[in-house]
Order: C-alpha cells, then structure tokens, then sequence
C-alpha cells in the first residue's frame, strides 16, 4: 500500500511522528512522499495570525513560543550539517529518511492535485490543517484518513484539546476518520482515549496524544490495507468549536488552565 501524507511544518511532535511511523511500519506500506504546507492559513493575514494565538497563549508564552520558534529554527539549520538524533522540522525528518517531500501553500491546487495524482496513492493521511476539497479526497484509491486530537464525534473543528481543558474534561484522545467535505465528519476507523490529569497542560496532553498515534495509525492502515477496517461506534456527544474568543482566552487562564 503507497500512502502520501499531507501535513502543516512544525518544529514539535510531528518531526517525530513521520520518523517513527517510517521506522515502523510494515514491509508492504510504504511512504511515497510528505506533502508540507505552512501553519499560517493563506487567508489569514498575517498580523491577525499573530495577535490571535498572542491571546490564546498568553504573553508569557506568547514570547516563549516565540524564543523556542527561533531556538527550532537555529537548531534545524545547523542539522543540516551536524545530523542530530532529533529532527526539528518535516522537511529535515524527511532528508534524514529519504522520503520525497513537497512544500506547497495550497492542497487544492491544480498543479499540486496533479503532483498528487501522479504518484497515485492508496491512500492520503492528513495531520494538517488545511480543508480537503472534493477533487483532492477523490484521488486516492481507498481514500483520505485524517487524525484528529479528540474523541470523535465530540470536539470538532479547532484546538480540540484546548477546550477539552477549559471544559473540564477527565479524558481526551486521538480518532481517525474518513474525510469529508464536512470538517472532521467521516466514519472514525479508529480512537485511542488518554486520562486528563489535574497537572496536565495543553502542551502535555498534545504530547500524550502523539505518543499513541503512531501504533493507532498503523493499526488503522494494517486494516484498511486488509481490507478488514471497522467503524468505531461511542456514545460521545457531537460538538464544534471555532477559534476561541478574548472572553474564553481570559477563562482559560482564570480558571487555572496552563499552556506548557
């Protein structure tokens, strides 16, 4: 089975995620090529982006974010030359492992739908955070999985563990689903539930989150390759939530929540 996966560049946890998923999957799934856009949505200007997630991080980490950010930076440069055991970035994940990898803004666009189209994949798995159309979810043979940081059909849309914090949630997780044109809708294939401790952060829950879906991933794909891919059935509650107001960001730190 060739899988092609589409995901945002970051310098945390999803480095990691595309070396240990090369590492360790089976044989007969391979990895054809990482598609990599950019956090910042292309509709979204750029001071906006920025004034956003100073509210939603706070000042303190707000400028800590933006040290590390920098630190990342500086650290993925010099593992060009140096070849450390941690990657900092997709891109430098990929180098290290061989795969082919693609930067582009867009998805959707043609030239890339057809950079896409050309590798002909078995299936598209998405960690990202752009929107597929219906031209892009139509190309890949047994279709797209997307991971979603929420126990499904419960915490659709945005920062799924950010409200399950200011929510008072006891439990999170990771669900894999068929992708829609509906945003997080599609049957789940697959869900792992992490417990919330009083001590836990944003930050550490995002982590509890990525250590467990390497196997679930791989498990998912085993069994769509298979042909033995279940539905999960649960009792959650369907819910949705945007980019959270000024009012809620104040709660989130009034109530005591923590970011890191």
């Amino acid at each position: 089975m060739k899988l092609i996966l589409t995901t945002s560049e970051a310098y945390i946890w999803k480095p990691q995620l595309v070396e240990n998923l090369q590492k360790n999957l089976p044989a007969e799934i391979k990895i054809d090529s990482v598609f990599i856009t950019n956090f910042k949505s292309g509709k979204v200007k750029l001071n906006i982006h920025l004034k956003r997630y100073y509210y939603l991080l706070g000042f303190k980490q707000f400028f800590l974010h933006g040290i590390d950010i920098i630190k990342f930076k500086i650290m993925d440069f010099l593992d060009r030359y140096f070849h450390f055991k941690n990657s900092y970035s997709i891109q430098m994940a990929c180098k290290k492992l061989k795969l082919n990898y693609f930067v582009v803004k867009n998805l959707n666009d043609e030239r890339v739908l057809d950079k896409i189209r050309r590798r002909s994949p078995d299936l598209i798995i998405n960690f990202g955070n752009q929107i597929f159309g219906e031209k892009l979810l139509s190309l890949p043979k047994r279709g797209c999985i997307n991971k979603h940081c929420s126990l499904l059909p419960s915490y659709k849309g945005i920062y799924p563990i950010w409200w399950t914090l200011l929510n008072n949630e006891k439990e999170c997780g990771v669900s894999l689903h068929q992708m829609e044109k509906a945003v997080d809708a599609g049957k789940i294939l697959g869900q792992e539930i992490i417990q919330i401790e009083p001590d836990d952060s944003f930050y550490s829950i995002f982590q509890k989150c990525y250590n467990i879906s390497v196997d679930l991933i791989i498990k998912t794909v085993q069994q769509i390759a298979n042909n033995n891919e279940k539905e999960v059935i649960n009792s959650y509650k369907p819910s949705y939530f945007g980019f959270p107001t000024k009012k809620e960001m104040k709660l989130f730190f009034q109530s005591g929540k923590k970011i890191k």
